[in-house]
């Protein structure tokens, strides 16, 4: 029995946001979704891909406020129902 494989996310740091928005919703064809002043999350398969704004002369470690934290501008991860991360959680 094949198991459903969990929805991925990726953040990439980005220079322009609407051209960006503009060249991944074109090009391979993302959905758009969430669009906020300094990100956008845009629909990838069902896999989620966030766009963050970061400043043309910005270090790889540039960050952005989402909700009451400073996320990292270039992260990535898996995406979790809050019973299968409590799981991990508790594996680990």
């Amino acid at each position: 029995m094949a198991s459903e494989l969990p929805p991925f996310h990726q953040a990439l740091p980005v220079h322009d946001l609407d051209a960006a928005s503009e060249f991944y919703c074109g090009t391979p064809g993302m959905g758009a979704g969430r669009n906020l002043e300094r990100w956008v999350d845009l629909d990838f398969f069902g896999h989620q891909v966030t766009l963050h704004l970061v400043d043309e002369d910005a270090a790889a470690a540039d960050t952005n406020p989402v909700g009451r934290d400073n996320v990292p501008a270039r992260h990535f991860g898996v995406v979790f129902a809050m019973d299968g991360w409590q799981a991990l959680a508790d594996r680990l």
